[in-house]
């Protein structure tokens, strides 16, 4: 969504007067004054909320998830369909990175860890060439279908036996969110702002914080215990 120059304007000056009065008053040196301060700063954090431009970002479907044992190794193969919206692919091949932010949930009885793997998306506007690293290796492709291709059938994502034991028999659902790639594969730049926030700023900015957000969940599919493992 656009925002206006003179909503920003208004903004701006409100959140500069803002700042005037809240130094002026030093209401946080006085817990009745907070208190009566509060739910006007978390109206004005609502109104930022719904008029400033989000984050660029999308939801990728996951269709079908294999999973299957080679060797001592977990294999995860998603189906990410359609892993950037046109306005991310836009970002994309302004020459912005992006991040496919992968999660793997592996569950079993009174068990559940969960993974996520960051694919980042690089475009070369000179070249016109993509490159897509995975955990395995980068890639240099030339068309995007091809990219989406990658996504969609030739995804592989591998675990250890010291990260999935071959043992158990396991359960696995799988989701998916991009991102603009801001150099934090783990958490995201948005995360990482808040984790520097503290009291009511922390929790109203991830109230609103949109990124954290992925797609739904795949379906569950079943990893089976490896045939040839013993206890």
């Amino acid at each position: 969504m656009e925002t206006s120059q003179p909503v920003l304007f208004h903004i701006k000056n409100g959140l500069m007067r803002t700042k005037h009065h809240l130094k002026r008053l030093n209401i946080f040196r006085y817990p009745a004054m907070c208190r009566m301060a509060l739910p006007w700063l978390a109206g004005l954090f609502l109104t930022l909320a719904m008029v400033l431009p989000s984050q660029a970002q999308s939801h990728p479907r996951v269709g079908i998830v294999e999973a299957f044992w080679e060797d001592s190794l977990a294999i995860i193969r998603p189906e990410i369909i359609d892993p950037l919206d046109t306005s991310l692919r836009r970002t994309l091949e302004s020459g912005v990175p992006v991040r496919v932010d992968v999660e793997i949930r592996f569950s079993r009885t009174g068990y559940v860890k969960t993974v996520s793997v960051g694919i980042i998306i690089e475009y070369d506007v000179w070249t016109g060439w993509y490159r897509v690293t995975t955990p395995l290796s980068p890639f240099a492709i030339k068309e995007y279908a091809t990219v989406e291709q990658l996504f969609a059938q030739d995804l592989l994502l591998i675990f250890g036996p010291d990260e999935v034991d071959p043992h158990t028999e396991w359960f696995v659902k799988v989701r998916s969110g991009a991102v603009i790639h801001d150099g934090d594969e783990e958490t995201g730049n948005q995360h990482g702002v808040a984790n520097d926030l503290s009291g009511v700023t922390r929790l109203l900015f991830q109230l609103f914080d949109r990124n954290k957000d992925r797609g739904e969940w795949s379906e569950l599919v079943k990893l089976s215990k490896r045939e040839d493992s013993s206890p």
